[in-house]
């Protein structure tokens, strides 16, 4: 089982309630607040929810047995394997890690806080030899072990992946000239070139790209399908029960959905699918304007679009659009008002709100459904309740930080943590620093 622990999680007592507020204490100088704080006069490793230091950072737990291996030449020597964690977001760039092997799995050595990290859809992870570069190892020294099968002789290991149950694990490997892509205790046929390994969110389906030396195909479930000059990451349906990609063929870019060709056009972004899988909706260009392709077909054009998404309940397909200059966020086909910039909208767990942060000139608001809050200096990315009942944000105001939620506001602090709503919706709980004192703050909302 794979679990994720994120910056700044609650601590909930066994009634599942925040703890009570206090003082956490000094912040050691020099050091960032949300790593390491002096508490009751000595060093620990506490966040502003009281975690451990470990629990900071995101943990891999892996079911399935995995080995990598590197086997040198020469007797007596000590090597140590060092791992890079690759996270993939969509409509973001790859983004590197170190990362630290671990009984159960890998722990990535980052503190993962950035609002970006929340959409996270896979890892990979890439092995070294501390002290070496690529061209002063030996030939042949790796050996990958999935499932019940090794491959051995291997001169690099490009990267594992893993099922988002832990259950699965695939490997990206290299022998002489020819790559090679192990899934569980299976190995595939040599190719060119192999890349873009991903399994469907249950883990029962699995997909990459490989070159037979004059195309492009894309393996799913050991079918083959039809050779482009260029094939884009697979993309598995909520359901796994579908599977789309990119794909360029002469000077066209179409999207492929569970083999059918779409149409051709000038550029295609990555497919996004609807939650029952049944749906598939993405950005493409043609003759210098966007749209949106949705089932097939081409919606209003606008001079940019980006960041497609039917929602966690799919009742609304929501994207953002440009248009002269100013960006604003189109909800099911109706538009809303233009901002200079627009942030990634953020749904209720339930789907049916939205909110976003969005810049006018040099001030930001927080936009609800439509609706524009105060304008501040700066504000945070929205968090809502579990029931998608309440909204709060961190703002910034004169060089201080405040919390919004509703009409309430918090007193100002010099730092806010990441906000969390405690089970019932009725508080709200961060960390927040003041004149070097470091607490754990609890607003009542009742």
């Amino acid at each position: 089982m794979i679990a994720w622990y994120w910056l700044m999680l609650p601590l909930l007592t066994a009634a599942g309630d925040f703890g009570p507020e206090r003082l956490l204490g000094d912040v050691i100088e020099g050091l960032s607040p949300n790593i390491l704080l002096v508490e009751q006069g000595k060093p620990g490793t506490v966040d502003f929810t009281h975690q451990p230091l470990h629990a900071l950072f995101p943990r891999l737990a892996i079911g399935v047995r995995w080995q990598v291996r590197a086997d040198m030449m020469r007797k007596h020597e000590t090597h140590y394997t060092e791992w890079t964690a690759t996270a993939l977001s969509p409509g973001l760039r790859p983004r590197e890690f170190p990362a630290r092997q671990t009984a159960d799995g890998f722990l990535v050595l980052k503190a993962l806080a950035e609002p970006d990290f929340a959409r996270v859809d896979r890892w990979l992870f890439q092995p070294r030899l501390r002290g070496y570069e690529g061209s002063q190892l030996p030939t042949g020294i790796w050996s990958v072990s999935t499932g019940d099968r090794t491959v051995a002789s291997l001169d690099s290991v490009a990267y594992l992946t893993f099922s988002a149950d832990g259950k699965h694990a695939a490997a990206l490997v290299q022998r002489g000239l020819n790559w090679t892509v192990l899934v569980d205790s299976q190995v595939s046929p040599a190719y060119t070139r192999a890349n873009k390994l991903v399994f469907s969110p249950a883990g029962d389906r699995f997909a990459y790209c490989y070159m037979d030396g004059i195309a492009w195909h894309v393996m799913v479930d050991g079918k083959p399908g039809p050779g482009f000059s260029r094939v884009g990451w697979p993309v598995f349906s909520p359901d796994g029960k579908s599977i789309a990609y990119t794909a360029m063929s002469g000077t066209s870019q179409h999207v492929v959905v569970d083999s059918e060709l779409g149409p051709g056009y000038d550029w295609v972004g990555r497919p996004v699918a609807h939650p029952g899988g049944k749906r598939w909706a993405y950005v493409a260009r043609e003759g210098g304007e966007s749209f949106l392709v949705v089932d097939g077909k081409a919606g209003q054009k606008y001079q940019q679009l980006r960041w497609p998404s039917f929602g966690p309940a799919g009742k609304q397909l929501v994207y953002v659009a440009q248009e002269d200059g100013e960006e604003f966020l189109v909800v099911g086909g109706k538009e809303g008002s233009r901002f200079d910039e627009l942030d990634w909208p953020v749904f209720s767990p339930q789907g049916k709100s939205v909110a976003y942060r969005a810049r006018r000139g040099l001030k930001w608001v927080m936009v609800l459904d439509g609706k524009v809050d105060a304008r501040f200096d700066d504000v945070g990315r929205p968090v809502f309740d579990s029931k998608g009942k309440r909204l709060a944000f961190a703002a910034k105001r004169d060089m201080k930080w405040l919390v919004v939620t509703g009409a309430k506001q918090s007193d100002a602090f010099d730092w806010v943590g990441r906000l969390r709503f405690d089970r019932s919706g009725r508080r709200l709980g961060f960390g927040a620093q003041k004149d070097s004192r470091t607490w754990w703050k609890v607003m009542n909302l009742q």
